[in-house]
């Protein structure tokens, strides 16, 4: 085994201590629970200044005091706190001391405890029996190159994910079906999915992973490096606008936080297209390892 190994050279691996990843964790649930992003804030606040609509105008403007009294007095956002995501980019070289699951697990348990939030997941869908401790977390995982660990916490409510959907469309569908669709989705979804909201679109992959791909879509900060998809997102950003829906759907021009498209390839006879909605509350955080 020795004159084996030395044709190999040594990997060199990055051990991260399970404490850096809590207290990462802890961050990143007190942030997302707590803090609305500072972008999302000035959206807010120029939504309420454009918006012509007296009942949205008003709305906005509650919307923007909740998230300052929500800051100052260290309050949540929203009493509903969601089940609790995580996505992790793990670098190739990264070494653990216990399974990520499990240490999210722990973070959920513990944190949503400690910060006092509500504990929104039933032990059975069908039995519905909540058990109090808001598990499992769901984890996202995707390995990359290098040594490091990149971690987002994405707090997703009941009603935005509830008005969200998917669709397997043929292939014939093509652009304009995905524009429809996502159009249809948001309009059917209202006021119930508080606007104004993140909309998030995945397209290809497959049924399992089309509504992850638009989950992920939400979590999107930067400008999207595909200009095919750039441009697709301005087009149904552009027809959603038409919907004149308003903050809480009591009509008015300013519901849109943004438009996001992630894209992978898929099999050659189908198109799956799924729409995620994120509220106003646009409830996630980043942080790096």
């Amino acid at each position: 085994m020795a004159r084996f190994l030395r044709f190999f050279p040594q990997v060199k691996l990055r051990k991260i201590a399970t404490k850096e990843i809590e207290a990462l964790a802890k961050d990143l649930i007190f942030k997302a629970n707590f803090q609305l992003q500072d972008r999302f804030c000035r959206q807010l606040e120029d939504f309420q200044a454009a918006e012509s609509s007296p009942l949205a105008k008003n709305a906005l403007g509650q919307m923007c005091q909740n998230f300052a009294i929500a800051k100052r007095e260290r309050l949540p956002l929203c009493q509903d706190t969601g089940t609790a995501h995580f996505f992790a980019r793990i670098g190739h070289r990264v070494l653990l001391e216990k399974p990520l699951q499990e240490i999210c697990n722990d973070c959920v348990g513990k944190f949503y405890r400690e910060f006092d939030l509500r504990k929104s997941t039933v032990s059975d869908p069908l039995v519905r029996e909540n058990l109090g401790r808001n598990l499992p977390a769901f984890l996202h995982l995707q390995q990359v190159a290098g040594e490091s660990l990149h971690l987002t916490f994405l707090a997703k409510g009941g009603g935005a994910e509830n008005k969200s959907r998917l669709k397997m469309l043929p292939p014939s569908a093509g652009e304009q079906g995905v524009i429809d669709f996502a159009v249809q989705t948001v309009q059917r979804a209202g006021g119930a999915a508080c606007p104004p909201f993140q909309v998030g679109i995945g397209v290809g992959g497959t049924f399992d992973t089309v509504g992850t791909l638009a989950k992920k879509a939400i979590l999107q900060s930067q400008e999207n490096g595909d200009p095919k998809l750039r441009k697709l997102e301005a087009a149904i950003f552009k027809k959603l606008q038409k919907l004149n829906l308003g903050a809480m759907g009591l009509g008015g021009s300013e519901f849109l936080l943004g438009v996001r498209l992630c894209a992978q390839p898929c099999h050659i006879a189908s198109l799956p297209v799924a729409v995620n909605l994120q509220c106003h509350s646009a409830r996630w955080a980043s942080g790096l390892l």
